[in-house]
């Protein structure tokens, strides 16, 4: 038998209670129903029904389920028996949890299937197939419906967690890592009768979880995946045989590279996973213009493949950590079609570019009499209408369930002959990927952020003219290859009505492209972080100027961990940092910014190894390119042209006693007093990401000033921060300040290092 328990802030709930007991099959059922006014929290309550409770099976649920499943209690008590290695069962989970504790930011990676009804509406949220009486192994499970054995569980409800969130995850995870089982049961079926909605509580318990667990996290379940090909398609043998040798792709299921082209291949031909596309009984290598879809046409007509699904990748593609991971929860839902570059259909390049796409239609109205053209712009309509930006897939680059992958043939194999002759055929055929999709009403699963591609187009087809040398020389020194992380130039701008107004971050591009791009070695993304406000026609705009500029536009409020420019932030601390006067004045995007310099910035920039913030309003006139080298060479992660004495007393108010309390919770000597502090001018600063991102004390300080709200309630800056930082808990020699840069300061009407 059973125990089922709910907190509630009802006082009669004798009909929730009748209702858990006829659903359940046993009417005798022990149902604890805990009346929690919100004084206890839930892990505090749910700790309580399992005191209570006289059953070894507890059964913790939400008080508004509706139970879709008949003898529910029954069904669930099966599950268990047919699954003894698992102590705790949900009906939601997922086997990927990463540090920032957000367990459902990847949908690829959960399990199970739950109803949802609110507002009159009713739907199902199908994270995985149907398991029935299987469990499939998780991290966690969600809280709305709870069992597990009490008799074979390692940990109870976490009580410092406070509130009504994050308890789930305050229960599962430590009995994970303490080697008990967690599973998600499809057998059971509920509907929530409300939504899951975060809060200043939520996001409170998720910092102190992740700050927790930091050590534990990110967490996955490796899955197996066996039915799977991989294709890397290339026309150099150099880099067929560099890719072998470093195993690039190794982990993509069965891998083969296909030669295409009609170059030598005299130091692959031995190879066994090289096919020679040119040599197959059936090829279309003489119609170079449709580049990767030769290989694709060769895969199909000489039937190479034989596993359920093929992944079509170009040569010039680098795979992020954890794609193959993803990628196999991905596979195991069973999609048509997964496609890695999803961009918006209402893009000029989709149908509206005619050099693209005439062929194609052309082609299709001639062999199959039917005009697409008017139809693909109906289905864009009509997806607008009802608040949905349809999608399609860019690139070469994708995965096919096979059978979709021979239907697909099938259907453009007859358009060859209309597209061979046109340069822009490989623009065509990427097309007719979405065509085929939408006409035949084949759903497309979208996956990006995980492959990077090149885009160098080496072979000068479809319409390009490119270098070819230094297509490849690009591709060598790619980070897949060399493992060498990129570098970014960083600004926090904003974003204007009047194009004009762009002006000055112009002119700070220019700048950087005359005195630094042009001079240097590395590679570096210019990046340009906004508040979603500066639209696709004025970033246009601004790359037209300085189309040498490798420039990155991203929302500060959608990229990154989504943690930036968070309002929710905005508290007042009274007992370390109130607020003065003078601080007061200061408005919170002013208080956003520094939160982003002093803190954010580290996470959003992880995947760089060294970033150079330049404000908008700085104008370099001497950048030495030697620096970069010599803090390579001498270990120096943080350097500033200007360091100046402690910010105003007025803006850092409490920081010292916070500093105090911090050194002796940590029992640190600290390098210097904090009356000796000196701080780096921030507007220009260059930083070793991995250095401060992987440093303990550095990341515990800066939870410590998160966690404190000193930034919001006072407007502490990232100047005094980072000052108190560097001087005090950095040593000497891993900082410095620099007169090899020069740049006028425009807000400050000051040059710095003239």
């Amino acid at each position: 038998m059973i125990t089922v328990g709910f907190s509630t802030r009802q006082e009669d709930n004798s009909k929730y209670v009748n209702y858990i007991r006829e659903t359940c099959m046993y009417k005798n059922i022990e149902v604890i129903a805990k009346v929690n006014k919100g004084n206890k929290s839930l892990s505090q309550v749910y700790n309580e029904i399992i005191d209570e409770s006289t059953n070894d099976i507890v059964v913790l649920i939400h008080d508004d389920l509706e139970f879709d499943t008949k003898n529910w209690g029954d069904k669930l008590l099966k599950v268990f028996e047919k699954n003894p290695e698992y102590s705790i069962l949900g009906l939601a989970g997922t086997k990927y949890l990463d540090s920032n504790a957000k367990w459902w930011s990847m949908p690829s990676t959960m399990y199970g299937i739950v109803n949802h009804k609110h507002q009159g509406k009713k739907w199902t949220s199908i994270y995985s197939p149907e398991l029935n009486q299987k469990v499939e192994e998780t991290i966690i499970v969600d809280g709305l419906f709870l069992s597990f054995n009490k008799n074979k569980i390692n940990y109870r409800f976490d009580e410092d967690i406070p509130g009504f969130h994050f308890y789930d995850l305050g229960f599962c995870l430590p009995n994970y890592l303490s080697g008990i089982k967690i599973g998600v049961t499809s057998f059971v079926r509920v509907t929530h009768l409300s939504i899951g909605q975060t809060n200043q509580q939520w996001e409170d318990n998720r910092i102190s979880f992740s700050e927790k667990y930091k050590n534990s996290l990110p967490l996955k379940i490796d899955v197996e995946y066996n039915d799977l090909t991989t294709y890397i398609i290339c026309h150099n043998q150099e880099i067929i045989e560099s890719n072998i040798k470093s195993k690039k792709y190794d982990n993509l299921g069965n891998v083969f590279f296909m030669f295409v082209g009609n170059k030598e291949y005299d130091k692959i031909g031995n190879y066994k996973n090289v096919i020679i596309v040119r040599n197959l009984k059936y090829n279309i290598e003489e119609y170079p213009y449709f580049t990767a879809f030769t290989a694709w046409y060769a895969i199909w007509k000489n039937k190479l493949c034989e596993t359920k699904y093929l992944n079509l990748l170009e040569y010039d593609t680098n795979i992020k950590e954890n794609f193959e991971f993803f990628l196999k929860n991905i596979l195991n839902s069973s999609p048509k079609i997964i496609s890695y570059f999803p961009f918006s259909m209402r893009n000029y390049h989709f149908i509206d570019n005619p050099n693209w796409v005439s062929t194609m239609f052309d082609a299709i109205k001639q062999h199959y009499k039917f005009d697409i053209e008017p139809f693909l712009r109906n289905v864009i309509s009509e997806n607008l209408k009802q608040g949905r930006d349809p999608m399609w897939g860019t690139t070469n680059n994708i995965c096919f369930e096979h059978l979709t992958f021979d239907k697909y043939m099938k259907w453009v194999s007859p358009l060859i002959n209309y597209l061979k002759d046109d340069v822009n055929c490989g623009h065509a055929q990427e097309r007719g990927v979405t065509f085929f999709s939408v006409l035949n009403k084949v759903p497309v699963y979208y996956f990006p952020g995980y492959i990077e591609h090149l885009q160098l187009d080496s072979h000068k087809t479809q319409g390009h003219e490119v270098d070819y040398e230094k297509s490849i020389e690009k591709l060598k020194n790619s980070s897949s290859l060399n493992d060498k992380k990129k570098n970014a130039i960083v600004v926090l701008s904003r974003g204007y009505n009047d194009i004009h107004r762009y002006n000055t971050l112009i002119k700070r591009n220019i700048n950087i492209y005359d005195n630094i791009i042009s001079k240097v070695d590395d590679e570096f993304d210019i990046i340009i972080y906004h508040e979603g406000n500066i639209t696709k026609e004025h970033q246009n705009h601004i790359s037209s100027v300085t189309p040498k500029l490798n420039l990155k536009f991203l929302n500060v409020k959608t990229s990154g961990n989504n943690q930036a420019f968070n309002d929710a932030k905005n508290l007042v601390n009274m007992d370390l940092c109130p607020p003065t006067p003078q601080s007061k004045a200061f408005p919170l995007g002013y208080k956003h910014m520094c939160h982003f310099w002093s803190i954010d910035f580290i996470n959003y920039l992880k995947d760089y190894e060294y970033i150079i913030r330049i404000d908008e309003d700085c104008f370099v006139s001497n950048f030495d390119v030697s620096i970069l080298k010599e803090m390579k060479e001498k270990e120096i992660h943080f350097i500033s042209p200007y360091f100046q004495e402690q910010d105003e007393e007025f803006v850092i108010v409490g920081m010292e006693k916070l500093w105090e309390e911090f050194i002796s919770e940590n029992n640190i000597t600290p390098v210097k007093s904090f009356k000796d502090i000196t701080c780096p001018y921030t507007n220009f600063m260059i930083v070793n990401i991995k250095f401060l991102k992987e440093n303990e004390i550095i990341s515990k300080i800066l939870n410590k000033i998160d966690m404190s709200h000193g930034i919001y309630s006072n407007r502490w800056g990232d100047l005094p921060i980072w000052g108190m930082i560097l001087s005090t808990l950095v040593d000497e020699k891993n900082y410095l300040e620099t007169k090899k840069i020069s740049y006028f300061h425009g807000s400050h009407n000051k040059t710095v290092n003239d």
